[in-house]
């Protein structure tokens, strides 16, 4: 995926204006335990979503990072998502802090994600059953088409599956983190300096302390304007109806193309129980990242080749309806054109604005949709993630995963496949079928209604595998089997695994009414 987490930290490095780059970039918070807020001290916050955690679900260590993966020749941090409970305790640490040098958050555009070679590598074939016509029987698969391939991910004992996942989160979690960070530091900031709650139909001017936010933390951002308001008229049953409004700039410079400016667009909709009470909640988080036409290699269009920069966008929808369950959809994508427009009326992403002739602003690369369903007291739940690389697809690639607690006993199941179109109307996040031959000589994409299934418990700190339950192997073929007579054979890249010509090979995939998940219903917000 062609991430602006790397995009942009290869520039601000290059020009200077993060000085924690050498180091891996962003600041550290005082106290990242994983304990649990039950009050909060900030009465600004009961226009905010404390319990929005956005992470990982098979997560298990802190989080860390450290400077090992270079971007044409630019060094970057690689970081792991953090458990959630750790990152749900970040943000009510921050905004509930009680010095204005605790209002840190941190922003860290170098987010790369971990790793996950097990899953998807790159698979070198011979003599392809499917072939057809005067198709090559030899070639190469492309990488991530494969599914769970390997059973660890690497030399590591960590289940391939929870590896997936990490890497899935991880490329989403640099703006998410850094807009539920910065909304929470900017409201404590606002709490010290003695800034209240909004009347009905009035507004309260952030700007000046976001600004001094955004100077205390060493972020290079002009902020424009920024405002606390409350809707003049409630949500059903009196709820009241909060908006946190943040636009701003990144400035920097590039050589041979002078100052350049990537223009930063934050809404937040924070509809809480009552007006004495956010308990429970809905909302609504928006974010935007206009990033100008720059001719240097991180900063490839890709599928929007063409176009005059990008515009990097998501958006969270939540609902926390009791203290053990919270619900949110996420969608995230980069559209074609640095003034794109991503947002329905709602400020929702619209992925059904797909780049085409008759579209040239849609989005082009690295569609995403997350529908998670946790226990916010202790990141268990169920966890749908659907992605689709291009707009060209007419598949999701699809990871569903369940966590578990008991005790101190952490376990789950996670499964592998295909599903609808991300641009779908309905079923998004769920799996339909397995295609074991995507992008091979006489591919098929109608696939068998199947899937993988790896299941993992927690142990030294991470997933490891379950091997008993393990149902990841097939052919990539059009019957995800292959026998001997067949005459094929194939092995990824690095001969880290093979199979003969004279093996067969009938899959051990699971039927679908096999997966152990209830994909969570995206909420509907007041």
């Amino acid at each position: 995926m062609n991430t602006i987490g790397i995009k942009l930290v290869s520039l601000l490095c290059i020009t200077g204006l993060i000085a924690a780059c050498g180091s891996g970039g962003g600041t550290t918070d005082t106290d990242s335990g994983g304990g649990t807020a039950t009050t909060s001290s900030n009465s600004l916050g009961e226009a905010y979503p404390s319990d929005l955690a956005v992470s990982s679900p098979t997560a298990s260590s802190s989080s860390s990072t450290s400077l090992n993966k270079s971007v044409d020749g630019v060094l970057t941090a690689e970081a792991t998502p953090p458990p959630i409970t750790e990152q749900k305790q970040k943000i009510q640490n921050i905004l509930n802090a009680t010095s204005k040098t605790d209002c840190k958050f941190t922003f860290d555009l170098s987010a790369s994600p971990p790793a996950a070679n097990c899953y998807g590598p790159n698979l070198n074939y011979t003599n392809h059953p499917d072939r057809s016509g005067g198709e090559n029987p030899n070639g190469q698969l492309p990488p991530g088409d494969l599914g769970i391939w390997e059973e660890n991910n690497g030399a590591t004992s960590e289940a391939c599956v929870a590896a997936k996942m990490n890497n899935l989160v991880g490329e989403i979690i640099t703006n998410v983190r850094i807009a539920t960070e910065m909304g929470a530091a900017i409201l404590c900031a606002a709490n010290l300096a003695g800034l209240k709650l909004p009347d009905k139909g009035a507004s309260v001017d952030l700007q000046s302390v976001a600004q001094s936010t955004m100077t205390d933390n060493g972020v290079p951002m002009t902020i424009s304007t920024a405002t606390l308001s409350r809707a003049a008229s409630d949500a059903t049953s009196d709820r009241p109806i909060f908006t946190m409004a943040i636009n701003g700039a990144l400035t920097f410079s590039v050589q041979g193309q002078g100052s350049q400016s990537s223009e930063f667009q934050m809404t937040l909709r924070h509809v809480p129980k009552a007006i004495d009470n956010n308990d429970t909640y809905d909302g609504r988080l928006s974010l935007q990242v206009n990033i100008p036409n720059i001719s240097f290699g991180p900063f490839a269009l890709g599928n929007c080749s063409g176009a005059n920069g990008l515009t990097d966008a998501f958006s969270i929808e939540y609902s926390k309806t009791s203290a053990t369950s919270l619900t949110y959809a996420l969608k995230r994508a980069e559209f074609c054109g640095k003034d794109a427009s991503p947002f329905d009326s709602n400020k929702n992403i619209d992925l059904s604005k797909k780049k085409s002739g008759s579209q040239a602003q849609g989005w082009g690369n690295d569609g995403n949709f997350a529908l998670f369903n946790i226990n916010p007291e202790d990141g268990t739940g169920n966890f749908a993630y659907a992605w689709q690389a291009g707009a060209n697809d007419g598949n999701t690639r699809v990871l569903e995963v369940k966590v578990t607690k008991s005790g101190s006993a952490v376990s789950g199941c996670g499964y592998f496949g295909y599903g609808p179109d991300i641009a779908a109307t309905s079923g998004v996040g769920s799996i339909d079928r397995m295609i074991c031959n995507w992008a091979g000589p006489g591919n098929s994409h109608t696939g068998v209604t199947k899937a993988q299934r790896q299941c993992f418990s927690q142990s030294s700190g991470k997933m490891v595998s379950d091997s008993s339950n393990l149902a990841i192997r097939y052919a990539p073929t059009n019957a995800c089997d292959k026998t001997a007579a067949q005459n094929f054979s194939y092995a990824t890249s690095d001969n880290s695994s093979s199979v003969a010509a004279s093996e067969n090979v009938t899959n051990n995939l699971i039927g679908l009414s096999d997966i152990d998940v209830t994909v969570p219903t995206a909420p509907s917000i007041p």
